[in-house]
Protein backbone atom coordinates (compact mmCIF):
# COMPACT_ATOMS: atom_id res chain seq x y z
CA UNK A 1 0.00 0.00 0.00
CA UNK A 2 1.37 3.39 -0.63
CA UNK A 3 0.62 6.70 0.41
CA UNK A 4 1.12 9.84 -1.88
CA UNK A 5 2.17 12.57 0.84
CA UNK A 6 1.66 16.29 1.22
CA UNK A 7 3.58 17.43 4.55
CA UNK A 8 2.23 21.31 4.88
CA UNK A 9 -1.19 21.07 5.73
CA UNK A 10 -0.91 17.27 6.72
CA UNK A 11 2.37 17.22 9.13
CA UNK A 12 3.59 20.64 9.30
CA UNK A 13 0.63 22.28 10.34
CA UNK A 14 2.18 25.91 11.31
CA UNK A 15 5.37 26.05 10.19
CA UNK A 16 7.33 26.59 12.77
CA UNK A 17 9.54 23.92 11.96
CA UNK A 18 8.01 20.75 14.74
CA UNK A 19 5.59 18.59 13.12
CA UNK A 20 2.03 18.36 14.66
CA UNK A 21 2.66 15.60 17.35
CA UNK A 22 -1.06 14.40 17.43
CA UNK A 23 -1.10 14.48 13.38
CA UNK A 24 2.15 12.01 13.35
CA UNK A 25 1.09 9.79 16.32
CA UNK A 26 -2.48 9.17 13.77
CA UNK A 27 -0.63 8.45 10.83
CA UNK A 28 1.93 6.54 12.33
CA UNK A 29 -1.18 3.86 13.27
CA UNK A 30 -2.18 4.19 10.03
CA UNK A 31 0.84 3.23 8.47
CA UNK A 32 1.78 0.71 11.09
CA UNK A 33 -1.68 -1.20 10.56
CA UNK A 34 -1.83 -1.27 7.04
CA UNK A 35 2.18 -1.88 6.30
CA UNK A 36 2.20 1.43 4.05
CA UNK A 37 5.07 3.07 2.61
CA UNK A 38 4.98 6.77 1.14
CA UNK A 39 5.57 8.50 -2.46
CA UNK A 40 5.95 12.09 -1.73
CA UNK A 41 3.79 14.48 -3.63
CA UNK A 42 4.41 17.57 -1.57
CA UNK A 43 6.56 20.76 -2.85
CA UNK A 44 9.24 19.80 -0.12
CA UNK A 45 10.70 17.47 -2.94
CA UNK A 46 11.44 20.43 -5.21
CA UNK A 47 14.28 21.39 -2.03
CA UNK A 48 15.01 17.61 -1.00
CA UNK A 49 15.86 14.03 -2.14
CA UNK A 50 14.57 11.08 -0.62
CA UNK A 51 17.98 10.79 1.68
CA UNK A 52 17.10 14.08 2.78
CA UNK A 53 13.11 13.71 3.07
CA UNK A 54 13.20 10.09 4.69
CA UNK A 55 16.10 11.96 7.57
CA UNK A 56 13.20 14.58 7.92
CA UNK A 57 10.44 12.12 8.47
CA UNK A 58 12.88 10.15 10.70
CA UNK A 59 13.32 13.49 12.36
CA UNK A 60 10.07 14.46 12.79
CA UNK A 61 8.81 11.01 14.28
CA UNK A 62 6.75 10.06 11.01
CA UNK A 63 7.48 6.17 10.91
CA UNK A 64 7.29 5.02 7.36
CA UNK A 65 9.34 4.19 4.44
CA UNK A 66 9.59 6.86 0.98
CA UNK A 67 10.28 4.68 -1.70
CA UNK A 68 10.09 7.78 -3.98
CA UNK A 69 8.50 11.14 -5.25
CA UNK A 70 6.38 12.46 -8.21
CA UNK A 71 8.22 14.17 -10.57
CA UNK A 72 7.97 18.01 -11.07
CA UNK A 73 6.01 18.34 -14.23
CA UNK A 74 6.20 21.90 -15.07
CA UNK A 75 2.27 23.68 -15.36
CA UNK A 76 1.20 20.86 -14.25
CA UNK A 77 -1.29 19.80 -11.18
CA UNK A 78 -0.49 17.42 -8.61
CA UNK A 79 -3.29 15.00 -9.91
CA UNK A 80 -1.02 14.88 -13.03
CA UNK A 81 2.26 14.71 -11.11
CA UNK A 82 0.10 11.46 -9.44
CA UNK A 83 -1.09 10.04 -12.40
CA UNK A 84 2.16 9.76 -13.98
CA UNK A 85 3.57 7.95 -11.02
CA UNK A 86 1.34 5.40 -11.59
CA UNK A 87 1.12 5.01 -15.00
CA UNK A 88 5.37 4.93 -14.84
CA UNK A 89 5.70 2.49 -12.18
CA UNK A 90 3.61 -0.89 -12.52
CA UNK A 91 1.59 -0.65 -9.43
CA UNK A 92 -2.08 -2.65 -8.83
CA UNK A 93 -1.93 -2.37 -4.97
CA UNK A 94 -4.10 0.24 -3.01
CA UNK A 95 -3.04 3.49 -2.34
CA UNK A 96 -4.23 7.11 -0.75
CA UNK A 97 -3.56 10.55 -1.63
CA UNK A 98 -3.17 12.19 1.55
CA UNK A 99 -3.93 16.15 1.58
CA UNK A 100 -4.85 19.50 2.18
CA UNK A 101 -5.45 21.08 -1.00
CA UNK A 102 -7.43 18.31 -3.07
CA UNK A 103 -8.75 21.31 -5.80
CA UNK A 104 -5.79 19.96 -8.54
CA UNK A 105 -6.30 16.16 -7.44
CA UNK A 106 -9.83 15.60 -7.48
CA UNK A 107 -10.29 15.82 -11.65
CA UNK A 108 -7.72 12.59 -11.44
CA UNK A 109 -8.97 10.47 -9.31
CA UNK A 110 -12.27 9.78 -7.25
CA UNK A 111 -13.16 10.27 -3.22
CA UNK A 112 -12.22 6.84 -3.02
CA UNK A 113 -8.44 7.50 -3.50
CA UNK A 114 -8.04 11.12 -1.66
CA UNK A 115 -7.59 11.78 2.17
CA UNK A 116 -8.26 15.79 2.85
CA UNK A 117 -6.91 16.93 5.59
CA UNK A 118 -8.12 20.58 7.26
CA UNK A 119 -4.85 22.31 6.73
CA UNK A 120 -5.04 23.54 10.37
CA UNK A 121 -5.96 19.84 11.95
CA UNK A 122 -3.44 17.62 9.53
CA UNK A 123 -4.35 13.64 10.32
CA UNK A 124 -6.65 13.33 12.86
CA UNK A 125 -8.13 9.88 14.11
CA UNK A 126 -11.34 10.35 12.05
CA UNK A 127 -9.06 10.47 9.25
CA UNK A 128 -7.48 7.74 9.57
CA UNK A 129 -10.13 5.51 10.40
CA UNK A 130 -11.08 7.04 6.98
CA UNK A 131 -7.89 6.12 5.04
CA UNK A 132 -8.29 2.63 6.86
CA UNK A 133 -11.38 1.86 5.41
CA UNK A 134 -10.65 3.30 2.13
CA UNK A 135 -7.94 1.38 1.68
CA UNK A 136 -9.96 -2.02 2.89
CA UNK A 137 -12.42 -1.00 0.31
CA UNK A 138 -9.75 -0.99 -2.42
CA UNK A 139 -7.84 -4.65 -1.49
CA UNK A 140 -11.73 -6.04 -1.28
CA UNK A 141 -12.34 -4.87 -4.87
CA UNK A 142 -8.77 -5.48 -5.66
CA UNK A 143 -8.51 -3.00 -8.16
CA UNK A 144 -7.55 0.60 -8.33
CA UNK A 145 -10.11 2.02 -11.20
Amino acid sequence: MIFFLDIDGVFNLDWSGKWDDKSVRCFNTLTHALKAKAVVSSTWRFQYNIDQLQKIFDEQGVEIEIIDYTDVISQADRGEEITKWLDDNPYDKPYLIIDDKIRDIVGYFSDDYIINCVDDKGVTEDLAIEAALKMVKQKNLGKNT
